[in-house]
């Protein structure tokens, strides 16, 4: 059956079926090999001739979008270094406030103790500091 609808396709497809190389379906001789004389190498002028390396750019100083890139992070650097103390100092306050509350709703002896050395230890300490560094 299989050799059935592959030689339906082949005449559907009008193509031929090659089962034996030297000797074709329809009966003809197959083709003759082509000899070795007949083929030439190409000619010199066909072939492409390699190209010659690029040379690098020369360096001419540093590249002007690394110099901007500088002094953004110079600019953001000194914006941190001016609000990085305030952030601490507010997220501090804000601890002691929370803290405070806890005291309130609990009542209780440790929650008080805790929030006098956060108090006495944290927010005063950068209180100063932040007084300190706004006289100079």
């Amino acid at each position: 059956m299989a050799s059935e609808t592959s030689s339906t396709a082949v005449a559907r497809l009008q193509i031929e079926e090659i089962v034996n190389p030297r000797k074709r379906a329809n009966g003809s001789a197959p083709h003759p090999p082509i000899p070795t004389s007949a083929l030439v190498p190409p000619s010199p002028a066909l072939i492409p001739e390699p190209v010659a390396a690029v040379p690098p750019p020369v360096a001419t100083g540093p590249d002007p979008s690394v110099r901007v890139n500088r002094m953004i992070l110079a600019s953001l650097e000194s914006v941190g270094f001016v609000l990085f103390p305030r952030l601490l100092l507010l997220m501090s306050l804000g601890g002691a406030f929370v803290l405070g509350v806890m005291a309130m709703r609990y009542q209780t002896q440790i929650v008080l103790e805790i929030l006098i050395a956060f108090t006495t230890l944290t927010v005063a300490p950068l209180a100063w500091l932040e007084r300190m560094s706004r006289r100079s």
